[in-house]
C-alpha cells in the first residue's frame, strides 16, 4: 500500500466507520466481483452501418471536440435523422467526449426541451481525407426543423418570444443539474428554435456528469464567450453556478443581439448597454459575476428573480386564489421547499417562485397544483371560490416530468392572500379554473377509454387476488393446543382431544406459526414458531413436536397454531401491489404501458436498426427474427415459441446481445437485465443453458428461497452464497491491510487482537470493571504513542468492529445488486430480496410467459423500462383456482379470465412487436408435422432429420407415432374408474396401466442403450397408479419418468407414452378436450410418441373442441404411423 493511500485512508477512516464501510464495500467490489465478459469495440451495436443512411447535408463541424454532425436519411422509410460522428474514440478525450454526452442525453430523454436521443453504435469508418480506417462513435438524435438561436434574428423576436426562450431554456438546464449533469457549453449554437417557436438543447458533448469517473479531460472546449471565467481556465472548475453564467451570457445575447464580453469587463459593459427592461439587468449581472459565489445558487433561486418579469411579459390569463393554514406553512419548511427563515406574509412570493409554469389534475375532487419543486393538493370551496391546500408533495424532476404529461397547462399566477381579504380580492379566476380542469381531466380519463378499457380487461383480476387472500386466511388448518413445554430446541404441543392433524402431509420443511392479533385494528400478524418434527399419540391427544430454528417465541399457555400461510398472502399482495403501480402508471417503462396492454395503442419500434452480429451463428432465420423485434421494441415486445422451436437460445442470444451493448461502452452504466420465469425449475434451466453458451462467467445473481434452486446453480450464483464468498473475500482484503497497519505500529496482529478483545468489553453492560484485563490494554496504548500511531490504531478498531458486523450488514447486499449485471428469480418471488424492490431494470425478460397470470407478470412489469415475453399461449395456460372463481360467481365471471394477458396481446400487437418462431428442433418430422397441423395451422416447419430421430428400437425404425386402442376390448374393461368424490374426483384406467407395463417391458427388452422413457397423462389418479406399477418393475435400459401434463411443459424423452383414460358411453372427454395440455403432452416426444387409449371414442366430431379426430385422421393418412389394436386376451 503506498503512503499517498495511506494518508487518504486514515484521514477518512478516522472521522466515521459508514465512510469506512462505504470506502471499503467500494473497493473489495472492484477487486472481488467477477465481470461479465468483455467484447472487442468494432462489434455491432445494431445500428445501421455508416453508410446505410444517406447523408443530406452538412449540420456543423467542430474540430475542438473531432466531431461532425450530419442530417441523415434513412433509405427504406425517407425519416430524417441527425448523426453526430465523434471521431478518435480509441483516445481517451474523445472517448470521453462521447460517453459523457451519450450518458447525458440517455438520462435526460424524457425532457421535452432537450433534443431527444434515438440509438447509439461504435463504428469504423473510412476517413475520406486521410482513407485511413478511423474508431468513431455515433450518436443518432432525433431531428428538429428548425434553426439554431445563433442563426435567428434576435433582435427581430418579440419580448414574449425572448422570455419564452429563457424560460424553457431554466427549465432544461434545471432538469439536467437535478441529474448531476453540468452542460459547460450553453451557447447561441447549441439552443434550437423549432417550428413551434420551442427550445431544443443540444450537444452535451463536453457536458460534466457529477457521478462519473473519466479519467479523460476536455480542456477549454466550450465556446470561450459564453464560458464561465473559471470554465476557460480548465473545464473540471465547471458547476452549476458556470452554467448560470452562460445562461446570463445567452440573455445578454438575445437581448442586445451582440456577443458578450469578456468576464473581466462583462458587468462594466452590461451598465453601459440599453436594451434591457429594468428588472432584467440586475439579474444578468448576478448571473455574469466573475466570482461563482457572487452567482445566484441554482436556477430556482433564479427563476425566483425573474417571477415578476415572466408575469408582465408571458401572458397570463388567469389568477388562481390559494389559502394555506399555518400549519402548511410550517410543514413547506420542514421539508426545505421554501427557506426556514420565510414569514408568513412573504409566502405569495415564495410560492409563486415554484410556480412559473402551472400545471394542473383533479382527481376524487382534488386539485393539484403542480410547481417546479412541489405540488399543492387543494380541495375547492365553492362558497368562497377559493383553493385551499390540504396536502404538499415534494416532486422530484423525473416524476413532474411525468405528472405534466397528464396535467392541463393553465396560464395563471398564484396568489395567496391573507383568508380574512379573499373578498377584497380585484381578481379570482378560480371557478374558470376549476372548470378548464374538469373539462381536461374529464376528457383525459375519457380519452381512448384507457380505463374503461384497462378495467374492463384486468379489473376482475383485482377482485380474485383479494377473495383468493381470505379464502387463505379463512381455510387454513388451525390445531388448537391445551399447553406446551419447550425441552431444548424441541417444543411440544398437546393437542386437544379429538383434534388431528389430518391429511396433511408433514414434512421437516413445513412451517408452523402462531397468529397474533393486534387489539388495536385487529390485524393479524404471524410469529414464526418453527418447523415440523415429529408427531404420536398419547392418550388421546396428538403430541405435536416443532423444531425450534429461531429464538424460542412466548405463546400463551392455550390457543391456536396454525400452518405458515405468510408466504402466499405475501405473494397476493405483491400482485395487489403491482396491479396498484399498473393501474397509477406509476411503472419504469417510458411508453404508456397501461394503453398498451389495454389494448389502446400500439407498441413502438426503434427508428433505427442495423443488422446484428450473431454470437450463435446456428440461429435460424426466423430465431434471429425474433431477436431483432426484441431488441428494436421501444416497450414490449412478444415471441411465441411453439414445442421445441429453440426459444431458450433466443432469450440467449438477447441477453448477450444486451451484455455486449455493456461492454462496448464502459462508460456508461451497464444495461440490468431481470429474467424471470413461473416456476424455479424453468429459470434454472434457463441459467444453466446460459452458463453452458457465454465464454465467460456470467455476471449474475440467482435470487429465491435456497431449498427450491438447484444445487449447481445456488451454490456458484445464490444471493446467500455470493454474499459470503464476497464477505469472504471482503474479510481477506481487510486482514491483508490489518496485517500492513501493524507493521507500521511495530506490533503483531496477535497482540492488537489480544488489546481489542480487553478493549472492547468496557462497552458492554454486563461486564464487570474487574472482569477486563487493564494491564493488556495499556500495554499496548504504550506501543501507540504518537498522534500517527493512534489514528492507525483507530482505523484498525473501527475495521475490526465493522467485520464483526458485517454477515448482517445489508449495504453489501445493495453494492452487491447495483454491480451485478443479470438478476434472475420466479415473477414474484425475485421482490423478496429487500434491496431488489426499488431496483429498476433495463430489461425484463420472462419466459413461459403463457403461463403465468396477469398479475404475476404485471409485478416484473412496473420494474422495467422494456419487456419481453417469450411463451406460447398454445401451450399450458396460467394456473387458476377455480373453486373460488365458482364459489363467487357473483363477483367473477370464469371468462374474464379464460384468454391470458400473453394470448391477448399476441392477437392484439402488430408484426414489428411480435413474433412466432416457426421451426422445431426437438420432434422426429411425423410427430412435428402433427403438432404443426394440429395446433399452429401448419405453420411449423421441421429442422431436423428423420434419421437423427431414429430410436434404434427394432419394429419402430419406420414408425415414429402408435396409436394403441383399446376400442375392441369389452366396455367394462376398457371403461375409465372414478376416484375421490364430484369436486375433488380425478380417474384411473386399469386396462391402459397394463399395456403400459407391457409396452415398457417390449421398449426394455428390444433396447440396447440407456433410453429416456416419460409417461404423460392428464389425470392425478393415473399418474399414482402407473407410479406404484412402475416401482415394481425392474429395467435394464429404460429409464422411466411418470407425471402429469403440467409437470413436463419444457422437458422432452427420448418415448412418449400418453394415457388419455377416458372411455365411457357419454361424450365426457374433461380434460382431454383442453388444446393446450394435449400440445404439450403429445409434443414432448423427440423420436417416438405412444398413445394409448379409447380410439372409437376419443374420434369423436360432436365433442366441441375435440382435437382427436384430428390426431387420428392424421395418424390413418401419414406414412410412420400406425394404429395397434388390442383384444379382450390382453
Amino acid at each position: 500500500m503506498s503512503d499517498s493511500s495511506k494518508v487518504i485512508a486514515t484521514k477518512v477512516l478516522s472521522e466515521n466507520i459508514s465512510l469506512y464501510l462505504r470506502m471499503v464495500i467500494y473497493f473489495c467490489l472492484e477487486t472481488c466481483l467477477i465481470k461479465s465478459e468483455q467484447h472487442n469495440f468494432d462489434r455491432s451495436m445494431n445500428m445501421p452501418k455508416y453508410n446505410e443512411l444517406i447523408k443530406v447535408r452538412s449540420l456543423s463541424n467542430r474540430s475542438e471536440t473531432n466531431s461532425v454532425v450530419d442530417l441523415v436519411k434513412d433509405k427504406e422509410t425517407g425519416i430524417l435523422y441527425v448523426r453526430k460522428t465523434i471521431f478518435g474514440v480509441d483516445q481517451p478525450v474523445y472517448q470521453g467526449i462521447f460517453t459523457r454526452e451519450l450518458q447525458a442525453l440517455q438520462r435526460l430523454n424524457y425532457c421535452e426541451n432537450i433534443v431527444k436521443i434515438i440509438g447509439h453504435s461504435n463504428m469504423i469508418v473510412t476517413n475520406n481525407n486521410t482513407k485511413s480506417r478511423d474508431k468513431v462513435g455515433c450518436i443518432f438524435l432525433e431531428y428538429v426543423s428548425g434553426e439554431t438561436l445563433s442563426n435567428i434574428d434576435v433582435v427581430g423576436l418579440t419580448s414574449k418570444q425572448k422570455f419564452k426562450i429563457i424560460k424553457q431554456l431554466l427549465s432544461s438546464i434545471e432538469m439536467a443539474h437535478n441529474e448531476g449533469i453540468i452542460h459547460r457549453d450553453i451557447n447561441p449554437n447549441n439552443i434550437m428554435i423549432d417550428d413551434n417557436q420551442d427550445i431544443k438543447v443540444i450537444d452535451f458533448g463536453i457536458c460534466k456528469i457529477k457521478q462519473m469517473i473519466n479519467s479523460a479531460t476536455v480542456f477549454q472546449m466550450g465556446t470561450s464567450l459564453y464560458s464561465a471565467p473559471e470554465v476557460n481556465l480548465h473545464s473540471q472548475n465547471a458547476t452549476e453556478q458556470s452554467d448560470l453564467y452562460s445562461i446570463g451570457a445567452v440573455m445578454y445575447y438575445l437581448f442586445t443581439g451582440e456577443q458578450p464580453p469578456i468576464a473581466t469587463i462583462f458587468q462594466e459593459t452590461l451598465d453601459n448597454t440599453y436594451g434591457f427592461d429594468i428588472e432584467l439587468r440586475p439579474i444578468i449581472r448576478k448571473l455574469v459575476a466573475s466570482n461563482p459565489i457572487e452567482r445566484y445558487k441554482d436556477i430556482s433561486e433564479l427563476r425566483g428573480d425573474l417571477t415578476s418579469v415572466f408575469k408582465r411579459f408571458l401572458d397570463v390569463q388567469y389568477t388562481a386564489v390559494i389559502t394555506m393554514d399555518h400549519e402548511k406553512f410550517i410543514k413547506l419548511k420542514k421539508m426545505n421547499l421554501i427557506p426556514k427563515t420565510s414569514i408568513i406574509k412573504d409566502l405569495d412570493l415564495i410560492i409563486s417562485r415554484n410556480y412559473l409554469e402551472i400545471y394542473m389534475g383533479q382527481q376524487d375532487n382534488v386539485y393539484k397544483f403542480l410547481g417546479t419543486n412541489y405540488c399543492l393538493e387543494c380541495l375547492y370551496d365553492e362558497g368562497t371560490n377559493v383553493f385551499l391546500v390540504a396536502k404538499i408533495k415534494k416532486v422530484v424532476p423525473l416524476e413532474r416530468a411525468f405528472m405534466k404529461k397528464k396535467f392541463c397547462e393553465i396560464s395563471a399566477r398564484i396568489n395567496l392572500p391573507d383568508p380574512k381579504t379573499i373578498h377584497r380580492l380585484s381578481r379570482n379566476d378560480n371557478l374558470e379554473i376549476k372548470n378548464i380542469v374538469d373539462e381536461f381531466c374529464e376528457h383525459y380519463r375519457s380519452k381512448d377509454n384507457v380505463n374503461i378499457e384497462y378495467k374492463k380487461n384486468y379489473g376482475a383480476w383485482r377482485d380474485l387476488l383479494t377473495l383468493t387472500k381470505k379464502s387463505i386466511e379463512d381455510n387454513v388448518q388451525r390445531f388448537l393446543y391445551d399447553s406446551y413445554d419447550t425441552k431444548g430446541n424441541i417444543c411440544r404441543f398437546k393437542l386437544h382431544k379429538g383434534v388431528f392433524l389430518g391429511d396433511i402431509v408433514f414434512n421437516k420443511e413445513t412451517r408452523l406459526v402462531y397468529e397474533k392479533k393486534s387489539k388495536k385494528n385487529n390485524k393479524t400478524t404471524l410469529i414464526y414458531v418453527g418447523n415440523y418434527d415429529d408427531d404420536s399419540l398419547v392418550d388421546k391427544h396428538v403430541i405435536l413436536k416443532i423444531r425450534i430454528l429461531q429464538k424460542p417465541v412466548f405463546l400463551p399457555p392455550k390457543g391456536f397454531i396454525c400452518l405458515d400461510y405468510g408466504e402466499e398472502i405475501i405473494n397476493i399482495d405483491r400482485q395487489l401491489e403491482a396491479l396498484d403501480n399498473i393501474e397509477r402508471e406509476n411503472y419504469s417503462c417510458q411508453h404508456n404501458l397501461k394503453e398498451i396492454i389495454s389494448g389502446i395503442s400500439s407498441p413502438k419500434i426503434g427508428p433505427l436498426y442495423g443488422k446484428i452480429k450473431f454470437f450463435n451463428e446456428r440461429l435460424d432465420s426466423s430465431q434471429k427474427a425474433a431477436v431483432e423485434k426484441a431488441l428494436r421494441s421501444e416497450s414490449l415486445a412478444i415471441i411465441q415459441g411453439p414445442p421445441g422451436t429453440g426459444k431458450t437460445n433466443v432469450i440467449i442470444e438477447i441477453i448477450r446481445q444486451i451484455l455486449k451493448i455493456n461492454s462496448s461502452y464502459p462508460g456508461l452504466p451497464e444495461k440490468k437485465i431481470l429474467l424471470v420465469s413461473q416456476s424455479h425449475p424453468a429459470v434454472d434451466k434457463m441459467l444453466d443453458d446460459l452458463i453452458q453458451q457465454s465464454q465467460s462467467r456470467p455476471n449474475l445473481i440467482r435470487v429465491g428461497r435456497d431449498e427450491k434452486l438447484n444445487d449447481e446453480i445456488r451454490e456458484e450464483f445464490g444471493m446467500n452464497y455470493v454474499k459470503d464468498n464476497w464477505i469472504k473475500n471482503v474479510k481477506n482484503k481487510c486482514n491483508e491491510l490489518a496485517q500492513n497497519y501493524c507493521e507500521e505500529l511495530k506490533v503483531t496482529y496477535a497482540e492488537f487482537e489480544s488489546y481489542y478483545r480487553e478493549y472492547e468489553k468496557k462497552f458492554v453492560s454486563n461486564i464487570e470493571p474487574e472482569n477486563i484485563n487493564e494491564k493488556e490494554i495499556v500495554k499496548f496504548k504504550v506501543k501507540i504513542n504518537t498522534q500517527k500511531k493512534e489514528k492507525i490504531c483507530k482505523i484498525l478498531e473501527i475495521q475490526k468492529q465493522w467485520i464483526d458486523r458485517l454477515q448482517q450488514c445489508e449495504e453489501a447486499e445493495l453494492y452487491i445488486i447495483k454491480n451485478t449485471t443479470i438478476i434472475a428469480g420466479t415473477c414474484t418471488g425475485f421482490i423478496s430480496k429487500r434491496v431488489l424492490r426499488d431496483t429498476t431494470f433495463d430489461y425484463v425478460i420472462v419466459d413461459e410467459a403463457a403461463k403465468a397470470t396477469y398479475p404475476e407478470l404485471a409485478v416484473s412489469f412496473s420494474k422495467a423500462e422494456r419487456i419481453i415475453l417469450v411463451g406460447d399461449h398454445k401451450q399450458l395456460p396460467p394456473v387458476l383456482d377455480l373453486d373460488i372463481i365458482e364459489e363467487n360467481e357473483e363477483k367473477l365471471d370464469k371468462k374474464d379470465f379464460v384468454e391470458g394477458l400473453f394470448e391477448k396481446l399476441y392477437n392484439n400487437f402488430p408484426e414489428e412487436n411480435r413474433h412466432r418462431l416457426s421451426i422445431q428442433y426437438r420432434m422426429h418430422p411425423v410427430i412435428g408435422s402433427l403438432i404443426s397441423r394440429v395446433f399452429y395451422e401448419n405453420e411449423i416447419q421441421n429442422g431436423i432429420p428423420g434419421k437423427e430421430r431414429i430410436t434404434g428400437i427394432p419394429g419402430y425404425d419406420d414408425v415414429s407415432i402408435e396409436w394403441i386402442t383399446t376400442s375392441k376390448m369389452p366396455e367394462l374393461k376398457r371403461k375409465e374408474e372414478k376416484i375421490g368424490n364430484d369436486e375433488k374426483a380425478t380417474y384411473k384406467n386399469s386396462s391402459e396401466i397394463s399395456i403400459i407395463k407391457s409396452k415398457l417391458h417390449e421398449l426394455d427388452l428390444l433396447s440396447t442403450k440407456v433410453v429416456k422413457v416419460g409417461v404423460i397423462t392428464a389425470y392425478r389418479g393415473q399418474k399414482s397408479a402407473i407410479k406404484e406399477m412402475v416401482k415394481q418393475q425392474k429395467f435394464n435400459y429404460i429409464q422411466v419418468e411418470i407425471d402429469t401434463v403440467d409437470a413436463f411443459q419444457g422437458g422432452q424423452k427420448e418415448i412418449i407414452i400418453y394415457s388419455t383414460v377416458r372411455s365411457s358411453n357419454t361424450n365426457g372427454i374433461g380434460f382431454l378436450k383442453s388444446e393446450a395440455r394435449l400440445n404439450v403432452s403429445l409434443s414432448r416426444a423427440q423420436s417416438l410418441l405412444i398413445i394409448v387409449g379409447d380410439l372409437n371414442f376419443l374420434n369423436n366430431t360432436k365433442i366441441t373442441g375435440n382435437k382427436f379426430p384430428d390426431i387420428i385422421e392424421y395418424i390413418k393418412e401419414t406414412k410412420g404411423c400406425k394404429i395397434t389394436e388390442v383384444g379382450e386376451n390382453l
